[in-house]
């Protein structure tokens, strides 16, 4: 049973991870996004794919060719990134730094910053509700 790339699921969820029912027991308990990593970076561009938007925070999935670019910029949110794949530069106010798999970065709201995919690149952005709880 092929399961949906999004599917909302029950904190009884084994039998739906089994293939089974994937009705919530508690509707909207949780909800579950299979396949919202690993998916192949775009040849060329930028794709952004929200993986949710729940009080006030917003997840997006972000996949980068090599090479791509997101000029600098600041945002009115603190922010959560977690890189999943490949490298890249990123310059963060004053400073620049290089990121791979495995990283996590925070910051605070109105950071200049800007990413350069040195390869490939996939990772998570989670903005936060507005005022940086450090």
């Amino acid at each position: 049973m092929s399961v949906p790339a999004s599917v909302p699921v029950s904190a009884g969820g084994a039998a739906a991870a089994e293939g089974g029912s994937t009705r919530p027991a508690e509707p909207e308990a949780y909800a579950l996004r299979r396949g919202a990593s690993g998916a192949p970076a775009p040849e060329a561009g930028i794709l952004s794919q929200t993986l949710a938007k729940v009080g006030g925070v917003r997840v997006t999935r972000f996949a980068f060719a090599a090479g791509e670019e997101l000029t600098e910029h600041t945002s009115t949110r603190p922010a959560l990134l977690h890189f999943l794949r490949g490298r890249a530069r990123l310059t963060l106010g004053g400073d620049t730094v290089e990121v791979g798999a495995g990283d996590h970065l925070h910051m605070r709201a109105g950071l200049r910053h800007a990413v350069v995919a040195l390869e490939p690149l996939e990772f998570v952005l989670t903005l936060l509700p507005g005022g940086d709880e450090g």
